[in-house]
């Protein structure tokens, strides 16, 4: 299962400021590095069309790798009683594709803002049924983000 962030208002606020600061540098490098050009302008509009495109994906992605992947994240186990399990199918043209969910009781104490419902694998969703627990294992990140390193059906 891929990591799921538990704050993403935070995490794309983050990601858009990164997104402002990359595009404020790399244009005034832009700039620079064009000064005196017969066709500096119309290189420089679409150099700040290109940036405003895709940077606000590359700094959300840069902003998730940071909290990721440096330092040592404090981690915490949540103990979440497993309501239900679905299924959903979704077709497209050329393949069908499979996602599955676990469904949370909703506690009121908790360190982590934990969802109603969890995307998982197929192999924890075989695993899991009503009545049983799960133990997310959630890390603070570097940044201070929280999001869900693991999951375990127990």
């Amino acid at each position: 299962m891929t990591s799921q962030c538990l704050d993403k208002t935070r995490l794309f606020t983050l990601g858009l400021l990164a997104a402002c600061g990359f595009f404020a540098a790399l244009f005034a490098a832009i700039v620079l590095w064009l000064r005196g050009s017969s066709r500096g302008h119309r290189i420089l509009i679409e150099s700040a069309i290109v940036l405003v495109l895709g940077l606000p994906l590359a700094g959300t992605q840069l902003v998730s790798d940071l909290n990721q992947y440096v330092g040592t994240p404090e981690r915490t186990v949540i103990t979440r009683e497993i309501t239900g399990t679905r299924h959903e199918t979704r077709r497209r043209k050329r393949r069908t594709e499979h996602y599955y969910y676990l469904d949370f009781a909703q506690v009121a104490e908790s360190p982590f803002p934990v969802p109603r419902s969890l995307r998982v694998e197929e192999e924890l969703y075989d695993s899991a049924a009503a009545g049983r627990t799960a133990q997310l294992h959630v890390a603070s990140g570097w940044l201070g983000i929280p999001w869900i390193e693991k999951v375990e059906v127990r």
